[in-house]
């Protein structure tokens, strides 16, 4: 779900995983972009809401499908679990939200890191 271009990953904690998700997507993302998924069942109706999904199939290895690939979002998914893991041990349904944030916020900066801890700062004084 993440271009090469000035897209930023935006993520949010769901209590089940149902029609939750296309709402999102609606929500949140244009129709017509460009959607990678893996072959889970609740993405299967993303092509009739009017995006161009592409799915790569993790049970035969594959990671990329011609220009659909999962790998870039994999990392992200693969640095929020890390992190939880070793930094915060265990994570409560009340504060995951907060956690998700968090990396999502370095994720989408990860390019600007000199301009990270300014940016935190600003936010702060902000609230």
């Amino acid at each position: 779900m993440r271009a090469k271009t000035a897209a930023t990953t935006t993520t949010r904690a769901l209590a089940h995983r149902s029609s939750t998700q296309a709402r999102r997507f609606q929500a949140n993302v244009a129709k017509g972009a460009r959607i990678s998924t893996d072959t889970h069942g609740t993405y299967r109706t993303l092509r009739k809401l009017g995006y161009r999904h592409g799915k790569v199939n993790h049970n035969i290895d594959q990671w990329k499908n011609g220009i659909y690939c999962t790998n870039t979002f994999e990392g992200f998914w693969s640095h929020l679990k890390r992190g939880i893991k070793s930094t915060h041990a265990s994570v409560s349904k009340q504060h995951l939200q907060k956690y998700v944030d968090e990396f999502s916020f370095r994720f989408n900066k990860r390019e600007e890191p000199g301009e990270m801890f300014s940016r935190l700062l600003k936010q702060i004084s902000a609230s």
